[in-house]
């Protein structure tokens, strides 16, 4: 298997090894939101990139139920190893979020909880490589927070360093490009991790569905 590595923050490496063995024992467990949506949809894709995949069970589960080539972005040495050894079909990239790229665009990109974590100085970076992973009239999956406004936090874990989240409605970032359509919706409490009718604004996760695709409509003289 060809080894994929790209520069990553320090930092982004060891929160991501932290994070990960904090989750380990339930990634994949129980309801997943974006396989919930992606069904929904009815969405079969044939190439699918998961950036912060971390170690690659959910691009596992859409390889075994569509039979599809699935990549993993992911910063993390502890979750790509174990990723590895677990599923050597997936094809790994060691990158963050702001520095990773594909040679060739997908039809499917999953972006789920991983927009919060990024440095507001990186964000447009971030969003200018996710769009040039997306094929057009390929397919965006962002997952994150169900908030108005802007919100940042303090990350908790690490409450002495100077480490933020920063919650917002991420695809409007994409739809306001005039490059890409919402076309699905699912709500969830983030918390519980199921989907239930009565949600809390604060612990309200979204996913949404994006198709690229030009909105602009030639105006003539």
């Amino acid at each position: 298997m060809r080894r994929h590595v790209r520069t990553v923050n320090p930092w982004c490496v060891d929160e991501g090894d932290r994070w990960f063995r904090r989750n380990r024992a339930t990634l994949g467990v129980g309801y997943d939101p974006v396989l919930e949506l992606l069904r929904m949809q009815r969405i079969v894709p044939q190439r699918v990139c998961e950036i912060g995949c971390s170690n690659g069970y959910r691009l596992a589960a859409l390889h075994k139920e569509h039979g599809c080539t699935v990549i993993g972005v992911e910063p993390s040495r502890a979750a790509i190893r174990d990723g590895r050894r677990r599923w050597p079909f997936i094809t790994f990239i060691r990158a963050a979020g702001d520095t990773f790229s594909l040679r060739t665009p997908v039809d499917l990109v999953i972006v789920h909880f991983v927009l919060l974590w990024v440095p507001r100085h990186r964000l447009l970076k971030t969003v200018e490589r996710i769009d040039a992973a997306v094929a057009d009239g390929g397919y965006l999956v962002i997952g994150d927070f169900g908030v108005e406004g802007f919100i940042k936090r303090r990350y908790h874990h690490r409450p002495h360093d100077d480490l933020w989240t920063y919650k917002q409605y991420y695809p409007a970032v994409f739809t306001a490009s005039g490059m890409y359509r919402e076309i699905g919706l699912l709500r969830f409490d983030h918390d519980a991790r199921v989907p239930i009718a009565d949600i809390r604004t604060e612990t309200m996760g979204t996913v949404t569905l994006l198709k690229k695709q030009e909105l602009y409509v030639e105006q003539r003289e």
